[in-house]
Formats: C-alpha cells, structure tokens, sequence
C-alpha cells in the first residue's frame, strides 16, 4: 500500500528449503522509488520517407490512420515526455493506392524515441491513396542539325544530346499528339570549324 516516491523497505529472506538458515541480512533496507502508472491517448502522425520518389504527374490524396488513437502507458515521468505517437510511410515510386500496416513509435520534443513505456495497439493500418493529375509520357530528344549550314570540306562525326531522353507532362491529348521524338530548335553550324556545347531549346507543342 505505499503511494509514489521514494520509500525504505526492510529486506526480508525466506526459503522453502528447512535445511537453510538465515543467519543475516546486508543490508537490512533498501530505497525503492514508486512512480505512478499512467495512460495517455494519442492520435498517431506520420511522415514521409521518400517523398522525391513519388512519379511526376501523380499526387498525394489524404492519408488516413487507423485506429485513429494510441494508448501510451507507463512510468509518468517517461509517458509526459511523449510528444507524438509516429509511423512511417514509404512510397517508393508507387503509382497505385495503397495499405500497410506498420508500427508506431513515441517520440519527445525532439523527435528522439522514448524508452520504458507500451503502445496499445503498436500498429496503425495505413491508407494512402495515390492520384494520377496529368498524362506523362518520356521521348527521345532529335538533334535538328541544318544540314545546309556545315562548312565545305567538313562533317558531322558524332552528335552527343544529354540527356538523351525528356519527360512529357500535360493534358493526356497534347502529350500523345507529340511524335516519337521532340525536336531541338533548328541548330545551325555557319562557322563552325571544331567541337562544340550548346545549350538548345526544346520545341514544345502548345
């Protein structure tokens, strides 16, 4: 029946064994701390790992918890230094809508995970739902060299483009009317007697 705090117990030895005989007792005291057992609730968070990985022309809907409360129980002293109750969420270039269940963790103030205490439940079903917004589509870049403007007695040995390749993102009809390739703006080479770099500009469709 003793209440939280710190409180002196005597030391007591028993044994079952009759041929045992408790001479003495070092020490005969100890100190015990009592601390109260508490039970908060919490409405768990979460955060995104990978958010970069998410594929261009795709979005996010609204992410749901379930349950949407978390019972974090223990010593107080640990219980009040929860700030939060977190799970985390990996896209990984999903394109579809998604569940999983994973598990939750406190946190303090600091985000640093807190130790000694139990969550109940220690998972969440997590429900992402992921949303196509705009047509994508990848094609490779046409270098639009004019032919008529190389200088006499030279050629063309090699045409190097990087990046190779370019990502369409619109309205699905503009996207599929663009042809197997996109176009640089006319290049000319009037002048041009060695190794060039230039930047070119796309042709885009309107």
């Amino acid at each position: 029946n003793l209440t939280a705090g710190v409180h002196r117990v005597p030391v007591e030895v028993t044994t079952e064994d009759e041929r045992v005989q408790v001479v003495s007792v070092d020490p005969n005291f100890v100190d015990v701390t009592l601390e109260p057992f508490v039970s908060i609730e919490f409405a768990p968070t979460y955060s995104i790992t990978d958010p970069e990985t998410l594929p261009l022309g795709y979005k996010l809907g609204e992410i749901s918890l379930s349950p949407g409360s978390i019972s974090v129980k223990g010593p107080e002293q640990f219980v009040e230094q929860v700030n939060e109750v977190r799970t985390e969420i990996a896209i990984e270039g999903r394109k579809n809508s998604f569940q999983e269940s994973q598990l939750v963790v406190p946190l303090d103030v600091d985000g640093q995970l807190i130790n000694g205490i139990r969550l109940e439940p220690a998972e969440v079903l997590i429900s992402v739902p992921v949303e196509q917004t705009e047509q994508t589509r990848q094609v490779p870049i046409y270098a639009d060299i004019k032919a008529d403007t190389i200088e006499d007695n030279y050629e063309i040995n090699s045409v190097l483009i990087s990046p190779p390749t370019v990502t369409l993102i619109g309205d699905e009809l503009v996207v599929q009317q663009v042809g197997e390739f996109l176009a640089t703006a006319p290049i000319s080479l009037t002048n041009v007697f060695s190794e060039i770099n230039l930047d070119v500009p796309l042709l885009l469709p309107e």
